[in-house]
């Protein structure tokens, strides 16, 4: 599962949704470790106590992003890190396209959650095309410049994804898209959730702000914060602040 960098809600949805249930099902996870798509999909995947994967486009004593130190830990800690780099070796533009070819190569079936005219996603789409592989593109606003890129796959034969059962289900085309009107209930908080949605009644602060406040480290706030925004308690706001919604 792949996707831009700078994702939208409903990109991010779609990637949490998909490795929550791929976890369940105990389909591993395959990503590149990036910001946007491929985090949230690490993430979501570690959080429904899945395995995943994270092929690197750098030497595995270095992290890229900085900020994924953590989540790269956590990954290696219940499943693997993976390069084709020796140590020391910094991330460059061209080992990008090689990194996910390997991604490509790894899976049985490719998601693409999100992608925008010229996103790095569209290789790795390419390239699992060359290889033989299913793609599945959800479908975007026709008007959101972040999805152009995923409604373009599917005029060129992309399968559309609608719900994650696809992804495991040979017979997809034959099951019907059932809807749930409980979804449109928010969820009931956990103890830590609590905390941050506490925090941030009427208060915009950072994820800095809020691990102070809370004693929660950040990796952890960075699952719990998406999943939050996705379920409506919270905003995500200009600037990497976050408040609570009315």
């Amino acid at each position: 599962m792949v996707g831009a960098r700078r994702c939208s809600s409903y990109g991010k949805q779609v990637a949490l949704e998909a490795a929550d249930y791929l976890a369940a099902h105990s389909i591993p996870v395959i990503s590149g470790m990036a910001k946007g798509i491929d985090g949230y999909a690490h993430i979501a995947c570690l959080k429904a106590n899945g395995y995943t994967m994270a092929v690197v486009a750098h030497g595995l004593d270095q992290c890229y992003p900085k900020e994924h130190q953590e989540l790269m830990q956590a990954i290696i800690e219940t499943g693997v890190v993976m390069s084709e780099y020796p140590p020391d070796t910094l991330p460059r533009l061209e080992y990008f396209p090689e990194r996910n070819a390997i991604i490509a190569g790894l899976c049985c079936k490719v998601l693409i959650a999100e992608a925008g005219q010229k996103s790095g996603a569209l290789i790795t789409a390419k390239l699992a095309k060359e290889q033989g592989k299913e793609l599945f593109v959800p479908p975007h606003d026709i008007y959101s410049p972040s999805g152009i890129g995923c409604n373009q796959l599917i005029v060129n034969g992309a399968t559309v994804y609608l719900y994650p059962k696809q992804l495991i289900d040979t017979a997809y085309h034959t099951l019907e898209i059932e809807v749930n009107p409980a979804k449109t209930m928010l969820p009931e908080l956990t103890g830590d959730e609590k905390k941050i949605k506490d925090c941030l009644t009427n208060a915009k602060k950072t994820i800095e702000d809020i691990e102070r406040a809370t004693g929660i480290n950040q990796l952890k706030l960075l699952e719990l914060l998406t999943i939050m925004e996705l379920e409506g308690h919270i905003q995500a706001l200009p600037g990497g602040r976050f408040i609570a919604d009315a």
